[in-house]
């Protein structure tokens, strides 16, 4: 499984359409076998997201999206998971080994993960 985090230096970005750099995990097993960071400091939101099917993503682990994106990726086939915040690999460790159900990590802050779920409002409609 191919995973994308956008980041804002170790940490997961706030936004995906303000990151100017994205890790990209692949995972086999529930460990990590490849890993690099792409720098998109130039692109819209479009073509980051053409980059992303371009490198064949299953799965987007991000802060806040706008819909236009959200949608996007999702009619793409990738998995989001959204409004998240905190370490990226903590998260993306917790998604790798299973520890993520459902549409969110654990929704509480903690000294171990570190990460908090952040209210899921797109727009002016809350989903």
């Amino acid at each position: 499984m191919k995973i994308a985090v956008p980041l804002f230096g170790s940490r997961i970005s706030p936004r995906f359409d303000c990151s100017n750099e994205i890790l990209v995990v692949e995972a086999e097993n529930s460990k990590v076998i490849h890993r690099m960071t792409l720098l998109i400091d130039n692109l819209t939101s479009f073509e980051k997201i053409k980059k992303l099917r371009e490198l064949k993503i299953d799965a987007m682990i991000c802060g806040g999206i706008d819909v236009d994106s959200e949608q996007r990726l999702t009619s793409n086939g990738i998995i989001l998971k959204a409004w998240l915040s905190g370490d990226a690999m903590i998260l993306l460790n917790q998604f790798i080994t299973d520890n993520c159900k459902s549409n969110n990590i654990t929704g509480q802050k903690s000294k171990e993960s570190k990460c908090t779920l952040g209210n899921r409002i797109v727009g002016f409609r809350q989903i």
